[in-house]
């Protein structure tokens, strides 16, 4: 599930098995094991820990996937886009995806761009 690097009193989604529900909680520290030790003392496998995020918040108390099923879309769709280095959420139009990311214009400029999210906009 995750790749991520967390720092102490970070806010995550933790769960016991695949069958169980999210619940928020802090990270502590990683074990010698590598293993996630919270602030309470449970410990968890790196894939069954996840950053608590606007994009993951929508899990907490559910038994879903935190992979969401890949959106499709069609060129000329208006999306929003973001990587990385840019935080917010950008209005684009959809051009095209290959195993990079996403490529889109951004609304009002002239090049094409790529782009690492991808979502649907009603802009």
């Amino acid at each position: 599930m995750s790749e991520v690097t967390f720092a102490p009193f970070q806010q995550i989604l933790a769960r016991v098995t695949h069958s169980k529900i999210w619940f928020a909680t802090l990270f502590s520290h990683y074990t010698e094991d590598g293993e996630i030790a919270t602030s309470t003392g449970h410990l968890f496998s790196p894939d069954a820990v996840l950053p608590y995020t606007d994009e993951t918040k929508h899990l907490l108390g559910t038994t879903d996937s935190p992979t969401p099923p890949e959106q499709k879309f069609q060129w000329g769709d208006h999306v929003e886009v973001r990587d990385e280095e840019i935080q917010a959420w950008l209005p684009a139009i959809y051009t095209g995806k290959n195993d990079r990311g996403v490529y889109a214009i951004l609304k009002g400029e002239p090049l094409v761009n790529h782009w690492k999210y991808c979502r649907h906009a009603d802009w």
